[in-house]
């Protein structure tokens, strides 16, 4: 349990660029693997070198994308020309903020995670997370994480949801996939925008006086960036043009419009709760002492039943493997043993983990016989003898 959890907020450290010190990360997992064995921390530690590999790849991107402005392959203001930036949900756009994917690689799974900066109202922002890509991008600095898929944990299980990205942020994701996927046969990548961030630039006031840096999801730069075309938009509309899940959509629009100082939007009628008849409006008398604005993501309280059901059928489903693998060694190694006899070698084995319920370990000793790796004595049928 404790490990599911971990994985979660180090995620958010580590794709957020908060983590404090690395030093102190490994530090804590050496401890972790001390304690609990190299296979505890095996996901984890690949949750590191995938941010390591990640760096290296975005840098062959830079050059490649150089090399063909050399060129002349590709116009510099290929993308630049459309509108204003826009924050992404299934990859990176304008801003330094981005969106994870997953994809396989013979049986490995590989995921993207983009982050771009761009304008969001007026203006463009260079720089930032992509290293000075954003003139090869159209304005967008795109930043990209490619996660191994079973080392991340991903919203659903592994079912990521999907948002329509803006159109500029959309090219930008295509080039970086047609770049990872030329030198890497065989792999998928799909955006988890949901895991994204990105820093626009937006201007505010009549005359455009007021600019703010604004930090914001991937989901929320997909809101804000319609604005570009239209003062008012309802939560119906919102919800048509981004496809974002409803419930993170109205988190993200709490987030935007019903938090004091970080508002820049204006909800109609005020509350505190999004509505599926709310209308919103861009606010441009939006101010603040900050010359960029933090917003974060209104969360939820607490885990829902729903929620925890899931997260523990996940657990569930993460034991399996290793009650089965088990008892396999267990019967190689004895060749026979009764039922009683399995449940408490299996026990034992496991303890440093977990503590598996003779139920499940009875359901998995079923599994084995079924696919007959296993097999129950003739003449006792509490004797399993195991089939070479």
């Amino acid at each position: 349990m404790f490990e599911k959890y971990y994985k979660q907020h180090l995620a958010k450290r580590l794709l957020g660029g908060r983590t404090t010190s690395d030093d102190a990360e490994k530090s804590f997992i050496l401890k972790l693997k001390t304690e609990c064995g190299y296979q505890f921390t095996s996901k984890i530690e690949g949750m590191f070198n995938d941010m390591r590999t990640s760096r290296d790849t975005m840098s062959a991107f830079r050059s490649h994308l150089e090399e063909q402005a050399k060129s002349g392959i590709v116009p510099m203001d290929a993308v630049a020309a459309a509108a204003p930036a826009s924050a992404t949900a299934q990859g990176a756009a304008a801003g330094t903020g981005g969106a994870a994917g997953a994809g396989d690689a013979g049986g490995v799974g590989a995921a993207a995670m983009p982050s771009g900066i761009g304008k969001i109202l007026a203006g463009s922002l260079g720089g930032g997370v992509g290293g000075g890509v954003s003139g090869l991008l159209g304005g967008i600095d795109l930043s990209v994480q490619v996660l191994t898929t079973g080392s991340w944990p991903t919203p659903g299980g592994g079912t990521a949801p999907q948002c329509t990205l803006p159109p500029q942020l959309a090219a930008a994701c295509e080039r970086y996939k047609d770049f990872y996927l030329s030198s890497h046969n065989g792999r998928r990548l799909s955006w988890l925008t949901c895991m994204g961030s990105a820093d626009l630039r937006a201007t505010f006031g009549e005359t455009g006086e007021t600019k703010r840096e604004l930090n914001v999801s991937t989901y929320q730069m997909c809101i804000l960036l319609l604005f570009n075309d239209a003062d008012t938009m309802s939560y119906k509309d919102i919800a048509l043009a981004t496809t974002i899940p409803a419930d993170d959509l109205k988190r993200s629009l709490q987030s935007l419009a019903c938090v004091k100082g970080r508002n820049v939007l204006r909800k109609e009628p005020m509350s505190k709760e999004v509505n599926d008849d709310d209308v919103f409006v861009f606010n441009d008398k939006f101010t603040s002492k900050l010359l960029k604005v933090k917003i974060g993501t209104v969360s939820a309280q607490r885990e829902s039943e729903p929620e925890k059901h899931e997260t523990r059928q996940r657990i569930e489903d993460d034991r399996k493997p290793q009650i089965e693998a088990a008892i396999v060694r267990i019967m190689k190694a004895r060749r026979q043993l009764d039922h009683n006899g399995v449940v408490q070698e299996v026990t034992k084995q496991l303890s440093s983990r977990f503590s598996p319920n003779p139920t499940d370990i009875k359901k998995h000793l079923e599994n084995l016989i079924e696919r007959e790796f296993i097999e129950r004595d003739r003449n006792d049928r509490k004797l399993y003898i195991y089939l070479a």
